[in-house]
């Protein structure tokens, strides 16, 4: 099959490829079923795929759609590498295991949305809400702005949105606007006032990998921020000190939010949070491979285009369906080009972290 093949155009059909694929490689399935419908009526949920030797120490796990409609290359990604028999072959005479999760917020990638069921970024969620959660004054300063009472927004409001880029520049204004906020539960990447089903679902995903993998590494497959077509790899931490030396030692030039030499800039309640704290020294390494699509701005605009859609009181079907449309255009670039990069820089990724396993020592 062709890489533009492992694609899909909905949730629907990407879960039914990616279930096929895990049939076929002999992989281990484990599904968790969220509540409600997808956009179609379907069932939804968050499969767990794994492949390879039963009793391996050493494992690689792969996540997609941690922001729903980022699935759909996410997707591609995990179907491709299920398809590779080489790959498969090679999992299981180096001794190294495959663990897949697809659709870690199925409700957003079935509805193309970024946010989960509950309105909640995933990648905001992970905080201690026993205790007082964090403030965003930036962000309260700017939601008026991201969300006007009308839409689509004014040419005043339009302005206004380029003067604040320039005056704090860029970077500055996606660290106000993009960081987390708790404050605004119909605002842009809002964290929550509670762990989603994702989050809790996801932790109990990782407190099922057996005490007998020793070593692990996690690749979180996103889109959205960088070039369009290239697969910037963010460094996102491990369980020991020499964990960004080895993701060197993989993967080559990587980049790091602390530096500001990623896309992405600092957040707040990240899922690498939860990955750490459950593998904890177990985690070798971990990355964020994340693929540029369209320009920032446009991804901005999808953004409050949706976000706007979920709060509108008349016409709500009509803003959704055009909020989604753009999402979708906004995260996947429908292109053989976009695609194949992201096919191939996904595998080139895959097979050297697979390698890195192999020659990683269980012991270290």
């Amino acid at each position: 099959m062709s890489m533009m093949d492992a694609f899909s155009s909905t949730y629907k059909e990407a879960r039914a490829k990616f279930l096929a694929a895990a049939y076929n490689a002999g992989g281990n399935c484990v599904e968790y079923v969220e509540p409600g419908k997808g956009v179609h009526g379907e069932p939804l949920a968050m499969d767990v795929v794994r492949v390879g030797p039963v009793d391996s120490q050493h494992m690689l796990m792969i996540t997609s759609g941690c922001h729903g409609v980022e699935g759909y290359a996410g997707s591609a990604a995990q179907i491709m590498a299920l398809r590779d028999s080489a790959l498969i072959k090679r999992l299981q005479t180096k001794r190294v295991a495959l663990l897949l999760v697809h659709a870690l917020n199925p409700y957003g990638f079935s509805y193309s949305r970024r946010v989960t069921a509950e309105h909640v970024d995933l990648n905001r969620n992970i905080v201690d809400f026993s205790r007082a959660l964090p403030a965003n004054a930036d962000y309260r300063d700017m939601h008026p702005l991201l969300l006007p009472e009308m839409w689509p927004p004014a040419p005043d409001n339009l302005r206004a949105i380029e003067l604040a880029i320039k005056n704090h520049g860029f970077r500055r204004f996606q660290e106000m606007v993009t960081g987390g906020q708790y404050e605004f539960p119909d605002g842009l990447f809002y964290g929550g006032n509670a762990p989603t089903w994702s989050h809790l679902t996801f932790l109990a995903v990782l407190r099922r990998v057996p005490l007998s993998v020793r070593k692990a590494a996690w690749i979180d497959l996103h889109t959205g921020l960088g070039a369009c077509g290239v697969g910037e790899r963010i460094f996102t931490g491990g369980g020991s000190s020499d964990a960004e030396s080895v993701a060197r030692q993989w993967w080559g030039e990587i980049t790091q939010t602390e530096n500001e030499t990623a896309v992405s800039t600092k957040l707040t309640g990240q899922l690498g949070g939860l990955v750490r704290g459950e593998l904890a020294e177990r985690l070798v390494t971990s990355i964020t491979l994340e693929f540029g699509t369209t320009a920032p701005v446009e991804v901005l605009h999808a953004l409050r285009a949706d976000a706007w859609a979920y709060r509108a009181e008349t016409d709500a079907k009509q803003w959704r369906t055009q909020a989604a449309i753009a999402m979708k255009d906004a995260f996947l670039i429908d292109s053989p080009v976009w695609k194949e990069g992201v096919i191939e820089q996904s595998m080139a990724t895959i097979e050297a972290a697979v390698k890195g396993l192999e020659n990683y020592p269980t012991a270290a």
